[in-house]
């Protein structure tokens, strides 16, 4: 039988990857690193933990890759434990937190909401943008409302996120909140309210080959499409994501 050898092959690299972790050599340590955050195999559980709590945010950040696609709920409790303890006046570590919000995000646990739901008041950094679309998933339809406050938010930017994350909810409420955000005073969130209308109906109100209507023009249209649609739409879920480290 040759299964038996490459499970010894396989466990003979990965001892060799864990030894590495610990390698002076940056070089080294980083290329072991990558591996653990982007195949994150159970035998790195241990040492994933670990590193979720060393002082270095270099270390921490690949850690997070590996916790999140365990997705366990140690490594979840490990992700909040990253979030809330971590310092928030270092760019290096604002990236931690950001990505450890993410991964929460994506890990399907609702239960990290009442956690997360604060950072996306924390407009001067990413974790606005990443909590926002984090909770999107998380809560769906029942954080719509937290999502719609950010639609009166003086930074177009915070707007704009706010769009972003009401499709991902696959709720109706959030289409009635887009259709409000098409008369939002900048170019930027009106464009991104109407693909995002677009993308979570499947449908589109504009005409082939005619003038595109004008802001109030297009919000009349959605308004008069979606009261006759509202009872029986299928809203359609987002894309899946494609897993990437960076």
């Amino acid at each position: 039988m040759w299964y038996p050898a490459i499970q010894r092959m396989s466990r003979e690299v990965l001892r060799t990857f864990e030894a590495d972790l610990r390698n002076p050599d940056p070089v080294v340590q980083h290329s072991a690193l990558d591996v653990l955050s982007t195949t994150a195999p159970s035998y790195f559980h241990d040492e994933t933990l670990r590193l979720a709590r060393d002082e270095d945010p270099f270390k921490v950040v690949h850690a997070v890759g590996g916790l999140g696609r365990m997705n366990i709920p140690e490594g979840r409790a490990a992700l909040a434990e990253i979030i809330s303890s971590r310092k928030a006046d270092d760019p290096e570590e604002q990236n931690v937190r950001c990505k450890a919000i993410e991964a929460l995000g994506n890990s399907g646990d609702a239960n990290y909401l009442h956690l997360l739901i604060p950072y996306a008041e924390h407009t001067s950094t990413c974790e606005s943008e990443f909590t926002m679309i984090a909770i999107a998933k998380l809560g769906k339809g029942s954080v719509v409302p937290q999502l719609e406050r950010f639609l009166q938010n003086p930074q177009a930017k915070q707007r704009l996120y706010a769009v972003t994350a009401l499709r991902l909810t696959t709720s109706p409420d959030a289409v009635d909140a887009l259709i409000g955000a098409l008369r939002d005073k900048d170019d930027g969130v009106r464009e991104r309210a109407a693909s995002s209308l677009i993308a979570l109906t499947g449908h589109s109100v504009a005409e082939m080959n005619q003038p595109p209507p004008t802001a109030l023009q297009l919000e009349d249209l959605w308004r008069t499409w979606w009261r006759s649609h509202r009872k029986g739409a299928k809203l359609v879920e987002p894309p899946p994501e494609i897993c990437r480290m960076s």
